[in-house]
């Protein structure tokens, strides 16, 4: 089983972002769609947990990946300051 959990990753110290990522004043770009350029998509948690059974002739495997949704700042910018749904996979609910 393998977990990657980012706690934070903090924007305030790049140049262009003083008022935050796209200016939405968020400086913290975990869990967020990031600029789209300089700051990346960065969901919080991503998990990975394999699992393999092995008996004489037969085998089977089994893998679930798991990728957090994040915050659409691109969407907030773009609606008008609307409070953007989340996104997961590039599907909106």
């Amino acid at each position: 089983m393998n977990v990657n959990r980012i706690l934070e990753f903090v924007t305030s110290d790049i140049p262009g972002f003083e008022n935050g990522i796209l200016g939405t004043g968020v400086r913290d770009a975990a869990g967020t769609s990031g600029d789209g350029s300089v700051v990346r998509s960065m969901p919080d948690t991503r998990a990975n947990v394999t699992v393999n059974f092995n008996r004489s002739n037969h085998s089977a495997t089994g893998i679930l990946r798991y990728i957090s949704g994040y915050d659409n700042l691109q969407a907030q910018v773009f609606n008008g300051g609307a409070n953007p749904p989340k996104t997961v996979f590039g599907t909106s609910f």
